[in-house]
């Protein structure tokens, strides 16, 4: 965006940090939940396209969905903590 201020040297470095804590953490969840994670905020998924991909309901997904989420967020909270 023309005018838009751009984000500081300080800022990108903690972006670049919290992309690596994010990564960090989804390697850790079993392979199911991290795939059902990529198919819905990487991929643009909805809830019903990943179940029939993997063959799971909706209600699963929703559910390592939200597993997903919460361990990138206490990954994220467990570095601002430091």
């Amino acid at each position: 965006m023309a005018g838009a201020p751009s984000a500081s040297p300080e800022t990108h470095a903690i972006n670049r940090q919290h992309i690596a804590l994010i990564a960090q953490a989804l390697a850790k969840l079993p392979e199911r939940t991290k795939r059902v994670f990529e198919l819905y905020q990487i991929e643009g998924y909805s809830h019903r396209m990943i179940a029939d991909e993997l063959a799971i309901s909706t209600s699963l997904v929703y559910i390592l969905i939200h597993e997903a989420m919460n361990h990138c967020r206490n990954a994220l909270r467990s570095c601002t903590k430091e």
